[in-house]
């Protein structure tokens, strides 16, 4: 079963179409009561008397009387003549009024009935030609024109005479409503596209601000958008542009002030090293120089890692399951795995790969026989990186992605590490709307990495 749209305009559109629907169903459905409840009852019966009264009146007549009151009794709606056969070979029959009232008067023998049923081509001819002019011309009851909706009948007046009756009835209730059926059709029509631009109109800067919104929240550079659209959208759209360039400028002047603080501090750490050098106490001197390269490290590795705020990379398509097999030929002792060939991805390659390089090369240093695999979920990418080291505790699971933490001693063999490589990939992973987590596997760690596939193209 097929769910309600799950879009605004969507929705919308159902809403509104769907309510001119049901009030133009409810109009006809008066209509259609009114019509029956005053009219239809008492045309029938006027027929009926009518009919009847003329038939017993020509029955007792012959000659030339009789051939006058048959002309006499002739009008626009219902007709008289004589014949030798009847004009059909079908009784009437059935329990409605109309059938009951002739049986019980027409004693005389059977009587046949003709009718001419209203169809849809019928009510186009009967309301887009000539309409009735036809249906009241007097001859053969068999080549009445098709539009006009009529019966006629044949009572016997004798064993060799048949009184014709030929019925011009008012139209129908399906014949009478064509018309309003129809203009609702169309109205119903006319509407529907006027509402689907307009809601367009409406919900299409909402898309385009959502995808914006989108873009933004992964960190790319987004232009401002075009304002348009509703007083209360415009201005929201003028809002979110606002807001872009408040962080923008924000995250353009911590990057700033952050290469200014490292320039700066470069200065002062280059002269301590040469003061250092004129240290006689050699194994003073190997400490403080040490001390010095670990806080060169540090300044160097803070000011990469608050750039990753202000990308400059663009986002391409690229083949990711190449992208990671080559990054996979960097290093020893890692194997690579994925369930398809290829798959194309819009991301900013040189900052995914350094993500993944980040994570891979704290597998390798803290564990062995890292393993990578990739696989495609339909809704999302998953890439998972297992090596088999000691693992972190679980309680510190999330500190393994806070900048400048390193967890425990046997984790820190590495020379120079400050503990920002995940940091890095996280924050990379985030900015491509992707998450990461980290899980023991006793023995081992696994890193987990999805990435949302509407990224791919």
């Amino acid at each position: 079963m097929k769910k309600i749209p799950e879009t605004m305009a969507g929705q919308l559109i159902l809403l509104i179409v769907a309510t001119i629907f049901f009030s133009q169903i409810i109009i006809l459905f008066f209509i259609l009561s009114e019509k029956k409840g005053n009219f239809g009852e008492q045309e029938e019966q006027a027929y009926l008397n009518n009919l009847v009264s003329t038939y017993k009146i020509i029955l007792s007549l012959s000659g030339k009387t009789r051939e006058q009151a048959i002309y006499l009794s002739s009008n626009p709606d219902i007709s008289f003549s004589i014949s030798s056969a009847p004009v059909s070979k079908r009784e009437i029959f059935g329990k409605n009024n109309f059938a009951r009232v002739l049986k019980r008067e027409i004693k005389t023998g059977p009587v046949y009935i003709l009718e001419k049923p209203v169809t849809l081509s019928t009510m186009l001819s009967f309301w887009f030609s000539d309409r009735m002019d036809e249906c009241f011309d007097s001859g053969d009851l068999e080549r009445l024109p098709q539009r006009c909706p009529s019966t006629a009948l044949s009572l016997p007046l004798n064993s060799t005479e048949w009184l014709n009756v030929k019925l011009v009835q008012e139209p129908g209730e399906a014949l009478v409503l064509f018309p309003v059926i129809l203009s609702a059709l169309l109205a119903l029509a006319g509407i529907s596209i006027v509402v689907v631009f307009a809601v367009k109109r409406i919900t299409s800067p909402l898309s385009t601000l959502s995808q914006a919104a989108e873009r933004l929240g992964r960190g790319e550079t987004v232009e401002p958008l075009r304002i348009r659209g509703p007083r209360e959208l415009s201005s929201t759209i003028e809002a979110f542009n606002v807001m872009q360039h408040r962080l923008t400028r924000f995250v353009q002047d911590r990057t700033k002030m952050l290469a200014s603080i490292s320039h700066d501090l470069r200065t002062p750490l280059t002269s301590l090293r040469l003061r250092v050098e004129f240290i006689e106490d050699k194994d003073l001197r190997d400490k403080m120089t040490a001390t010095l390269e670990e806080m060169q490290n540090m300044v160097a590795s803070c000011l990469l890692f608050s750039s990753q705020d202000a990308v400059k990379e663009k986002n391409n398509s690229f083949d990711i399951v190449l992208a990671l097999q080559e990054l996979t030929d960097e290093f020893s002792g890692v194997s690579f795995t994925s369930g398809v060939p290829d798959y194309k991805y819009s991301g900013r390659r040189i900052s995914i790969k350094r993500a993944f390089r980040n994570i891979l090369e704290n597998g390798i240093n803290y564990g062995f026989a890292v393993q990578m695999s990739f696989k495609d979920c339909q809704d999302h990418l998953m890439i998972t990186i297992q090596d088999q080291g000691p693992g972190i505790p679980e309680e510190k699971k999330e500190e393994i992605f806070e900048p400048f933490v390193r967890l425990g001693k046997e984790r820190n063999t590495e020379s120079g590490n400050v503990g920002l490589g995940m940091s890095i990939a996280r924050t990379i992973i985030h900015h491509h709307g992707g998450n990461i987590i980290v899980s023991n596997t006793n023995p081992g760690l696994e890193v987990t990495i999805t990435l949302p596939v509407n990224q791919g193209v």
